[in-house]
């Protein structure tokens, strides 16, 4: 496999310049000081009364996706229920990906739908994000990323 491997932090800064061209103000999210956790990355954009939030994980991998799943619903607690919620991992082997959510009888993958979070896959190198579970909320991003849907039914929300 001569697949190029990108790190956790070369994800994360393509995520980030992604969300600033699209005019996300990139900040820290309001959370308690009692709360441990913290994302990787979160952003707001305001167009007109409405506010449209994104936070999300970076992982190195796929194995690492129970992990974040587990984080993104702690943040979510914090944070509530209306914004973008995402997992974003480096170039995967989409068999992989697919196993690792429907092992169990489905119960990642149950999760992940009942709980309204994305998947998102970045390649730096090319520049690409692709969301292959789930759909933002902000009709914005339609036009910046690239969609795949592996479960092979459409995400509604």
């Amino acid at each position: 496999m001569d697949e190029k491997t990108f790190t956790v932090k070369e994800v994360l800064t393509e995520v980030q310049a992604l969300l600033q061209s699209i005019d996300y103000q990139l900040e820290e999210p309001e959370i308690p000081k009692e709360f441990m956790g913290k994302p990787d990355f979160y952003g707001k954009r305001r167009e007109g009364v409405t506010t449209h939030e994104i936070a999300g994980f970076v992982k190195k991998d796929a194995k690492e996706i129970t992990r974040g799943v587990a984080q993104l619903w702690t943040i979510k607690r914090q944070l509530g229920e209306d914004i973008d919620y995402v997992i974003v991992l480096p170039p995967q082997k989409e068999d992989d990906l697919v196993g690792l959510l429907r092992a169990d009888n489905n119960k990642l993958l149950k999760k992940v739908k009942r709980e309204e979070f994305q998947i998102w896959l970045c390649n730096p190198g090319e520049k690409s994000i692709c969301s292959v579970f789930g759909t933002p909320r902000d009709s914005l991003f339609t036009r910046y990323l690239k969609f795949r849907d592996l479960e092979g039914e459409s995400h509604t929300s």
